[in-house]
């Protein structure tokens, strides 16, 4: 029974969480980095200071023997704690004028799936607990300290967004390593922000609004406007970049007017607002909301994740997240309100940004499917029996809001069915491209195309990540970009992917002149005056034309003929 699903518990595990970019990453990097960071520190303390604050970090050296540094921990908002819980994040206040930023803060509150503690034959979640409510801090990474603001040329600053589901991941430097974007001189910095119920919790109306985990990510990029300059980085060259949950944020913040003026550039890797794991559709009950405001927040963390895995027993887990970002009410606090499609199509677009965006080659694999986690999940088999049924009677996206009396919703089924040769004899690959089709290459494929039409053609780049015999996963990019090995055969794709992701950063161009590490490839920004052109980032770099179209065309023809707009995700 455990072979038979094991790949279905995987990816719906991913499903909940979308766990590459943070627990599998982690499995591949995390321990490993750590150690050799320690390796990096040359000892060296260093100071910088911003407004009435000094903060204290130290020198380090990258992979390759390049001088850095790192201030590490510095709080960007006050702790979301007691009478803040559930609040939108307040400024920080520095009673202390010299901060430590020799050392990580924790990252914030979420479930530990490392954990050894795991209970194998009952949903029992107790000291499962990683981080903390105190956990709005972010790291920044600079290879040059300025002397002189006058004389120096300020460098591009790229803040880096983790994915996670919007329930785990932090912005640890052994997870996300800098190395590869010190050496092509630009800053980086990471942010943690508030997760799962904390981060995203919502009454529906301003008692809790929801999106606080966003609000975090805006106060993070005002720190980072005001006090970059003292870094060395220029506030007006911000490029916000991330994957998966951290890319669909980005995608949001696109869209909202308290971000304006707060980045120049946007890169989304694996994830966008159309995504339908990335909208949350479900209320706090005003009841439960009191209940949470007074429980510890290790208890808040337990129940909810009860409440996650029990409602995926009652209903379709692709059709979203119980906490994750949410369409607030229209007033003049809302972060973001309405539906991303329809603002989409009517080019209500706020931050109208360059982006570069795509795909991996198959998004419905994961580095999950290779870890050994079966062991820990015997208390899942009955549920996944109940959601693997349930996935293949029901695949019509909840975002087509079917009218019956319009479509039939058994005929609509049984077309989707038909098109990816669907049966009910077990979770084969036809079933698991249904999903990746679904939750990832259609959402994120239509918002490259609505943003190029409101963009005239211009600034949206768009690409599918092929490298790898095997196929490339969902979070399978990640390494290539915060893996330092110079040694490493596939060395070449990460030093082309960074130069790409940095010449935008710098530029708003991936390739804005011929070179021969990209192979002197110029990358055409995809509109439908080029039949959507793209770049295929594998062995080789090749533009291509009108990626998955046979797909993509009967979902497009299907939302025409039976979906009722407006649309929300896609």
């Amino acid at each position: 029974m455990i072979k038979k699903h094991k790949k279905f518990f995987l990816f719906l595990l991913t499903i909940i969480i979308l766990v590459t970019s943070s627990k599998c990453f982690k499995n591949v990097l995390h321990r490993n980095l750590k150690k050799k960071l320690q390796k990096n520190i040359l000892n060296q303390e260093v100071m910088v200071k911003c407004k009435n604050e000094s903060f204290y970090g130290i020198e380090m050296e990258t992979f390759t023997g390049i001088k850095y540094y790192s201030f590490l921990g510095i709080p960007f908002a006050s702790p979301p704690i007691e009478e803040l819980r559930f609040k939108p994040p307040e400024p920080f206040n520095f009673t202390q004028r010299r901060w430590n930023a020799r050392f990580e803060r924790s990252p914030c509150l979420q479930f530990h799936l490392e954990s050894k503690k795991w209970n194998t034959k009952r949903l029992i979640f107790n000291n499962l607990a990683l981080g903390k409510e105190d956990c709005l801090y972010l790291n920044v990474y600079t290879p040059r300290l300025p002397k002189n603001y006058f004389n120096e040329k300020l460098l591009p600053v790229m803040v880096w967004i983790h994915g996670g589901g919007f329930l785990i991941g932090g912005g640890e430097q052994s997870r996300y390593n800098p190395d590869h974007f010190i050496n092509e001189n630009v800053i980086m910095i990471s942010l943690n922000y508030r997760l799962g119920a904390f981060g995203f919790l919502t009454t529906g109306n301003k008692k809790a609004p929801g999106n606080n985990g966003l609000r975090d990510q805006v106060m993070a990029l005002k720190w980072i406007k005001e006090r970059v300059k003292s870094f060395g980085g220029d506030p007006k060259k911000v490029t916000i970049f991330g994957q998966s949950a951290g890319a669909a944020s980005i995608s949001y913040l696109i869209q909202a007017e308290h971000a304006k003026g707060l980045f120049c550039r946007a890169i989304m890797q694996s994830g966008t607002s159309l995504c339908p794991w990335a909208l949350s559709r479900d209320v706090c009950p005003k009841e439960k909301y009191k209940r949470f405001k007074k429980l510890s927040s290790k208890k808040i963390l337990e129940t909810s994740m009860k409440e996650t895995i029990q409602t995926l027993a009652l209903r379709n887990p692709l059709n979203g997240f119980s906490y994750a970002p949410v369409a607030e009410n229209n007033h003049s606090d809302s972060l973001f309100y309405g539906k991303s499609h329809e603002k989409l199509k009517n080019c209500d677009i706020i931050n109208q940004v360059p982006i570069l965006l795509g795909i991996n080659a198959r998004e419905e694999d994961t580095i999950a499917t290779k870890m050994h986690f079966l062991e820990k999940i015997s208390f899942f088999l009955f549920t996944i029996k109940l959601r693997f049924n349930r996935i293949i009677k029901d695949v019509v996206p909840i975002d087509m809001n079917l009218d019956e009396n319009k479509c039939n919703k058994d005929q609509i089924s049984y077309l989707i069915k038909n098109h990816y040769n669907i049966t009910k004899k077990g979770f084969t690959p036809n079933l698991m491209r249904f999903i990746g089709d679904n939750i990832f290459v259609k959402p994120i494929m239509e918002f490259a195309k609505l943003y190029s039409h409101c963009n005239k053609g211009k600034n949206t780049f768009l690409y599918e990540f092929v490298y790898d015999s095997h196929g490339v996963g969902h979070g399978d990019e990640l390494p290539y970009f915060f893996k330092p090995n110079k040694n490493d055969s596939v060395y070449f794709i990460s030093k082309r992917l960074i130069k790409m992701w940095t010449n935008f950063a710098k530029t708003g161009n991936p390739t804005p002149f011929k070179d021969p590490l990209l192979q002197n490839i110029r990358w055409p920004s995809t509109s439908e005056y080029n039949n959507f052109a793209y770049l295929e980032i594998g062995n080789d770099l090749s533009i291509q034309n009108n990626s998955r179209t046979y797909d993509l065309t009967f979902w497009n023809d299907l939302y025409e003929k039976c979906g009722t707009p407006p649309f929300d995700t896609y």
